[in-house]
């Protein structure tokens, strides 16, 4: 796979209720909002998101709970060079930290990031699970747009999201783009189709695959999935 990472962060001033913060697994560094909050979310990017443009999003989201946007090795000027496994491995070693410091912790995983959140999902205590444009595998989703190439030896990341779905059984909210030309919808019914729970789902029109977090419709429907 090829990681299209965002070189440094657009937004430079946030506010107070803002804080930078290094990992202590990998030296990237973040954002946590509201940190002393006692419920948190997790934020887990799509390939190419800038996470500094999300934060005031989930701030104004979220004023109740503890938000952590932490980018990816390689991205937003973050040490490092990104894979699979690498983003598993940093993915459960931030979660049990924000775990050992609130009560309960839900994540949220964009495109890409959804394959990050679905693993995590699939072997920790998650409360709560959100997963926007998700794929049951990134080879699959590559295949859909490069049809005469073997994607499936071509593309090392699989982020094989399907073959862990069964052991997800935390309350999910599954949110799509109609007629989503990164993420064919197929990807992520076949996603659906092998989780042992029926998830929420939710198809959001006007947007596209790129923009989808701008949607009215799809930021109300996270904020009552996941509550106060």
């Amino acid at each position: 796979m090829i990681f299209e990472a965002p070189k440094e962060s657009s937004i430079k001033e946030f506010p107070s209720n803002v804080e930078g913060m290094y990992s202590l697994c990998n030296s990237c560094f973040g954002w946590v909002i509201n940190k002393d909050k006692k419920k948190a979310l997790i934020y887990y990017g799509g390939n190419n998101q800038d996470l500094s443009e999300i934060v005031p999003i989930m701030s104004q989201m979220f004023p109740n709970h503890a938000t952590y946007l932490i980018p990816y090795r390689g991205y937003n000027g973050n040490p490092g060079r990104p894979t699979e496994l690498k983003l598993y491995q940093d993915a459960i070693a931030i979660f049990r930290s924000v775990k050992s410091q609130h009560e309960s912790v839900g994540i949220i995983g964009c495109s890409l990031g959804s394959g990050v959140a679905t693993f995590i999902a699939s072997c920790q205590n998650v409360d709560k699970l959100v997963l926007i444009t998700p794929y049951d595998r990134l080879d699959r989703v590559a295949f859909d747009k490069y049809p005469l190439f073997p994607m499936s030896l071509l593309v090392k990341d699989k982020f094989n999201s399907e073959s862990r779905a069964h052991n997800i059984t935390c309350p999910t909210l599954v949110l799509m783009v109609e007629g989503d030309e990164v993420i064919k919808n197929e990807r992520t019914y076949n996603l659906i189709d092998k989780m042992p729970k029926v998830p929420r789902v939710l198809s959001v029109t006007g947007v596209d695959h790129g923009n989808c977090i701008d949607s009215a419709d799809l930021r109300s429907s996270i904020r009552l999935f996941i509550g106060r």
